[in-house]
């Protein structure tokens, strides 16, 4: 797992789990004067996370997409510290399933990945062609092979832990969301947790539609 710390000199830290096949720098136009933490890439969970968590006052953890499932993961390993609130943005703590994740057709197509079916991906994640224009200047640093080699990895993961064990406080999903379908984002929390739920005006990627990652925290 790839960590990149964003040091604003803050008590607030915020712990963020990208999506699959990215990495911090889509998530960086939107501004914050909190620290950051970013973790993406998922080929390796680790048995421990190298960052000194105690010094912060607040600690916020936020998931997006396949990142909800990863920082479940890092939960059940107990590698993460207890947090004020925790947020999950189109995404659920089953990565792959008929009702509550990804349907495992569309999991297994997107495990074919190269160059030009990467960028239809992409293409995908955004129901405003604005926002498409911003991600696709601060495109993440991820070759098409990372791509397909986090998702082998995230297959052998959802065989041992279909579901990792980690409760939010707060939910947002996206109305036009392509990629995890809202039903089953819908279907998975309703029966999951009583935590507050939040529809957007987005596709499945929905950060360009806020001023900064405080906005989204604000609503927990």
């Amino acid at each position: 797992m790839r960590q990149f710390y964003l040091n604003n000199n803050s008590k607030t830290l915020i712990a963020f789990f990208c999506g699959w096949g990215s990495d911090e720098i889509p998530y960086l136009p939107l501004k914050t004067g909190c620290d950051m933490l970013f973790c993406s890439d998922y080929t390796e969970i680790p048995e421990k996370i190298d960052f000194d968590f105690s010094k912060y006052e607040k600690k916020y953890l936020m998931a997006f997409s396949f990142g909800v499932y990863a920082a479940g993961l890092c939960a059940q390993r107990g590698i993460l510290p207890e947090f004020d609130k925790k947020i999950a943005l189109n995404g659920t703590l089953m990565a792959v399933d008929e009702e509550f994740g990804v349907p495992e057709k569309k999991f297994l197509l997107s495990m074919k990945m190269d160059e030009t079916t990467v960028k239809k991906f992409r293409a995908r994640l955004f129901h405003d062609e604005n926002d498409l224009k911003i991600f696709e200047a601060n495109l993440p640093n991820r070759t098409a092979k990372s791509c397909t080699d986090e998702l082998i990895a995230v297959q052998k993961y959802v065989h041992e832990i279909p579901c990792p064990k980690l409760d939010f406080d707060l939910i947002y999903t996206g109305k036009y969301d392509k990629v995890i379908p809202v039903k089953n984002q819908k279907n998975f929390w309703q029966n999951k947790c009583s935590c507050t739920t939040i529809d957007l005006e987005s596709g499945h990627f929905p950060f360009y539609r806020f001023k900064c990652f405080e906005e989204i925290v604000e609503n927990a």
